[in-house]
């Protein structure tokens, strides 16, 4: 097929074009950072300078498609409510608009399980479960938005299928891994709570997977949203301790009571808003929460419907990112 990732100079839209290309599909990406989208280039993948709040210029990228993998987030912690509905709902609107306006047929939307999240302690949550009656942050909030663009998009003849990948962790990845190693660079890491709250990751190959499986679903998998993990929930503690011992660097815990570590980040965020040229705070009430409280997914929908199963374990994934960090550094990168 010809298919089109947006926000493919990211993280998961590189790595999802590099596997389809190897399949056998001419795979176009769009994205708004010229550079890295640049990057793929050499790996047989044509590059769109794209933003999808511009009507145009995903229309242009859509052209003479057979399937979008919908990838394009604003996905930060904080900032403004806009940046968030024109990139998460408008762009969404806009990539459903491209797909009626050149009779696209196959859409898979990468959206997020935060919006589950409601600072309580939450397991084995299914796709049906209830949701909170407020999201926990703007992204959540928008990418619930976006969610309901796409089922729209089925009425109209849009075979579309909704992943909900959780912490999505490997090489390249400049979130998740990154930020926690620059959290305990002196060696003492402050935990909120206890550090036993058991959370999921999802290696990156395990995700791509699922695109995969999502872009040729069964008819019972057309309409749907499914929850992605590795299946291997793990303590924050553990977590951390895995990620330092890959590295053979020591690391010990400052553990601080839940409500402390919360009025800390809120204080955090309270300057950010008022004075923003301090820079973004390095802690906030959705990160603390997200350490703090038990949040794992039931992937037995996905395993069904879609025949998904994570093939890499957590602890491959683990020892994949550390021998990748440990290059960057040899490179002084």
């Amino acid at each position: 097929m010809n298919i089109l990732i947006t926000g493919g100079a990211g993280f998961l839209g590189k790595s999802v074009g590099k596997r389809l290309h190897k399949l056998g599909h001419s795979v176009s990406a769009c994205g708004r950072d010229a550079k890295s989208g640049a990057e793929l280039e050499p790996s047989g993948i044509q590059f769109f300078k794209a933003d999808i709040v511009r009507e145009n210029e995903i229309f242009e990228a859509a052209k003479n498609q057979d399937a979008i993998i919908h990838c394009a987030a604003c996905a930060p912690t904080l900032g403004p409510y806009e940046d968030f509905y024109n990139t998460n709902v408008l762009g969404t609107a806009n990539v459903v608009a491209a797909c009626r306006q050149y009779g696209i047929k196959k859409l898979v939307n990468l959206s997020t399980p935060s919006i589950y999240f409601d600072y309580q302690h939450r397991l084995n949550i299914k796709e049906s479960d209830p949701l909170p009656k407020k999201a926990a942050t703007h992204y959540a909030a928008t990418k619930l938005l976006a969610e309901e663009i796409i089922d729209d998009a089925l009425q109209q003849g849009i075979s579309s299928v909704t992943l909900r990948p959780r912490a999505i962790i490997g090489e390249g990845d400049k979130a998740i891994f990154p930020r926690l190693l620059q959290v305990g660079r002196r060696g003492v890491f402050p935990l909120p709570g206890d550090g036993q709250s058991l959370i999921d990751l999802t290696y990156i190959d395990n995700v791509v997977d699922a695109v995969v499986l999502a872009l040729d679903p069964s008819p019972q998998a057309v309409g749907e949203k499914f929850n992605i993990t590795n299946g291997e929930p793990i303590t924050v503690q553990a977590m951390v301790e895995k990620l330092f011992g890959k590295l053979h660097r020591d690391i010990r815990f400052n553990k601080v009571p839940y409500p402390i570590f919360i009025a800390i980040s809120q204080a955090l965020e309270m300057r950010y808003k008022f004075f923003p040229g301090l820079g973004k705070p390095s802690i906030t009430k959705y990160g603390v929460g997200m350490m703090a409280k038990s949040q794992t997914l039931d992937i037995s929908k996905a395993r069904k419907l879609l025949g998904y199963e994570p093939k890499v374990s957590l602890d491959t994934g683990f020892q994949r990112f550390a021998d990748y960090w440990l290059e960057l550094e040899a490179a002084g990168e």
